[in-house]
């Protein structure tokens, strides 16, 4: 039931035409989602991704689990949780438990970008509830503001302020095409 409901929510419908579908048709519907997909699943180049050259220069002090021991059945268990740094969120993978947490309720991420570049839109992307061990993502990024800045000390311009929904798919692009400025760094907070 759960890969249903991912299906539905992530799977576009193709209309049929009237004469229905060729072999070779269904060949380039492949070939065309399966480029999709490896091109970083959005088709567009990622920016802020650290391997192309885009690094995290500045963010919230970084949750350290080791205050927190682990229990099963009221036994505190011998493991260390490990912490991970604020680097994580511009890694291409998204597997549980393998991200970046801020202290607290609030924080903030400046990334500076691998070029100067007009921003037309940020995605973000969060592990699907159908991969969470308990089916819930409770921890993802709710509310949002996206600031360009041209240096990291400067105030920056707002270029929108968004909602990840936790009950969409997990890679959500948000809109920024009212953007005319070039910036050399990106803030989320």
């Amino acid at each position: 039931q759960r890969a249903t409901k991912f299906e539905q929510k992530c799977c576009t419908r193709v209309p049929i035409p009237p004469g229905g579908l060729t072999e070779e048709d269904v060949r380039t519907m492949i070939d065309k989602a399966l480029l999709n997909y490896s091109a970083d699943q959005i088709a567009k180049f990622d920016f802020a991704l650290e391997s192309a050259g885009g690094h995290v220069v500045d963010s919230s002090d970084t949750y350290d689990p080791s205050e927190t021991k682990p229990q099963l059945f009221g036994f505190t268990l011998p493991i260390t949780l490990s912490r991970t740094s604020p680097g994580h969120i511009i890694q291409p993978l998204v597997l549980p438990g393998d991200c970046w947490c801020f202290q607290g309720t609030k924080g903030y991420a400046l990334i500076k970008l691998a070029t100067s570049v007009i921003v037309d839109a940020v995605t973000l992307q969060h592990l699907p509830k159908e991969l969470s061990p308990d089916g819930k993502i409770n921890s993802a990024v709710k509310s949002f503001r996206v600031l360009g800045k041209n240096s990291p000390d400067e105030q920056g311009k707002v270029l929108g302020t968004f909602e990840y929904k936790t009950d969409s798919i997990p890679i959500q692009t948000f809109d920024l095409a009212n953007n005319k400025d070039s910036f050399d760094y990106v803030q989320f907070q």
